[in-house]
């Protein structure tokens, strides 16, 4: 299946290949339903999950190439799905979004491994910038304590 995107070339010559597995963590309705149309559009198969705990079981269960998850409200809830991807050792690129930028969720998140923290809703020449991205060492990886990146008072856990 060959689609074509803008003035892009088709799909296969720009993504490295993979399954086409795509697991997308949010709870709401509009998120899911742009970020399916935007993997299928790109030839990949979503697999749409929600609340954010629920999507754990997914990543001990399956194999996913590449995992998309919508920040939360304030509290960051999102981030359980980088802190268990950082437990099993997962070798896949996490891709965090958000309607509220915050710094302090910015740097939790790369520090947990996250290939980027974007603004919601990402275009589609995005995504592919980032689907043709590696997974980053967590922090503890480098060296570096969670304190070291979290504070004195450690969110990460």
């Amino acid at each position: 299946m060959e689609s074509m995107i803008g003035e892009y070339e088709t799909v296969q010559d720009r993504l490295p290949p993979r399954r086409g597995r795509v697991l997308v963590v949010g709870g709401d309705p509009k998120f899911q339903v742009y970020y399916r149309e935007a993997f299928e559009e790109l030839g990949l198969r979503p697999l749409l999950v929600s609340p954010h705990l629920a999507a754990l079981s997914f990543l001990r269960s399956e194999i996913f190439d590449f995992i998309i998850v919508d920040q939360g409200g304030v509290a960051f809830e999102g981030r359980c799905i980088l802190e268990h991807a950082r437990e099993l050792d997962l070798q896949t690129p996490i891709l965090v979004v958000t309607r509220n930028p915050n710094l302090g969720h910015y740097a939790l998140a790369m520090h947990l491994g996250a290939v980027g923290y974007v603004e919601d809703p990402v275009a589609l020449p995005e995504i592919m910038r980032f689907l043709k991205l590696r997974p980053r060492p967590h922090a503890s990886r480098w060296g570096r304590r969670d304190s070291e990146v979290c504070g004195s008072q450690n969110p990460c856990s």
